[in-house]
């Protein structure tokens, strides 16, 4: 299933198209996303020439006069002058025509596949992250890993459930490898009796739920992985942003963070240890703020590449599961997935 590249391959850009000397780019969010899509565009060493969004029916607040804003994505980057356009929407259609043709990368993962010729990058997953960067480098000596436990959460605004299960799931695939059966479990988000206006509103979906990009709420899931192999997922959008990841063997507990890691082996005794400063969410856009730059430059992360086909198809075997309280297969998720 041909979608966006989860990264950059070792032989040059992922785009066909060469990129500009001085790109500008243009962001577009959703309600739901745009806390961290406002974070990134922020920490844009590139030059930012327009926002835009869905009309709302509400007046926009005001902004820099030197930003164009924009409510039709097919015209709006082109009329400001953008090379790029930075998602942030998980409705978004990659069928879409856009005038002028602008190179895409993406906060939020694709509900369906982009044409393969013009490929989305989805920018800021915990795999491209230092804290997993670090972990890499000590994977071989830490050796066998039993289990591993993924927390990936964030709050209204700083993007879907979907995007948070994502980015996990892409965590235990790099980890531990495919996955063989999914078992989960959704609770949706409870109203709040008061909550800030400014905030995205609380959706409360009828379980079961129709398409990952309607998920929403606290999300539990269980993984039995191949040939051996276990992982748990917390996801959630309904908490404070937080992504880290334990992973347990006989060598001891491994414990990755946003900027590093710390690795206890028996008896409480420190083996390794690199974390960095907070807070965790700014962080994480300036991660994906640094993606997007370097990719606009040609250089964007060479790093371990995940399957996001497979990626994408254990996310719907977790909704499916969500739905049938049943495990299920990615091979049957995969199956459905062609269908649409």
């Amino acid at each position: 299933m041909p979608g966006y590249t989860l990264g950059m391959s070792d032989h040059g850009p992922v785009n066909p198209r060469e990129p500009s000397a001085s790109s500008s780019v243009a962001v577009w969010s959703s309600p739901h996303a745009r806390i961290y899509a406002d974070g990134t565009a922020a920490r844009l060493s590139s030059s930012l020439v327009g926002t835009g969004s869905a009309p709302t029916g509400q007046a926009p607040e005001p902004g820099d006069a030197a930003i164009t804003t924009f409510d039709d994505l097919r015209t709006g980057p082109h009329a400001c002058g953008a090379d790029a356009v930075l998602l942030a929407d998980r409705t978004f259609d990659p069928t879409m025509n856009f005038q002028g043709s602008p190179r895409l990368c993406t906060l939020e993962p694709l509900v369906r596949p982009s044409p393969a010729s013009e490929p989305v990058l989805l920018v800021g997953l915990m795999v491209r992250s230092p804290g997993y960067l670090a972990a890499r480098q000590v994977l071989e000596d830490f050796g066998a890993i039993s289990s591993m436990h993924v927390t990936s959460h964030c709050s209204p605004g700083q993007g879907s459930l979907y995007a948070r299960l994502f980015d996990a799931v892409s965590l235990v695939l790099a980890v531990l490898g495919a996955p063989d059966l999914i078992d989960a479990m959704l609770v949706p988000p409870t109203p709040p009796s008061g909550s800030d206006p400014k905030l995205p509103p609380t959706e409360v979906p009828d379980v079961p739920v129709e398409g990952l990009a309607r998920l929403s709420g606290d999300l539990g899931v269980l993984i039995r992985c191949q040939p051996l192999g276990l992982a748990t997922i917390s996801a959630s959008d309904q908490a404070s942003w937080e992504r880290t990841a334990t992973l347990l063997g006989p060598s001891g507990t491994l414990k990755i963070h946003e900027t590093g890691i710390s690795w206890t082996g028996t008896g409480d005794r420190e083996i390794e240890s690199w974390t960095g400063e907070a807070p965790l969410f700014e962080l994480a856009c300036r991660q994906a703020a640094t993606e997007v730059d370097r990719w606009l430059a040609g250089n964007g992360p060479k790093v371990l590449e995940v399957d996001e086909a497979l990626a994408t198809a254990t996310c719907e075997a977790t909704r499916l599961s969500c739905r049938t309280r049943e495990p299920e297969s990615t091979e049957r998720a995969r199956d459905l997935l062609s269908r649409t």
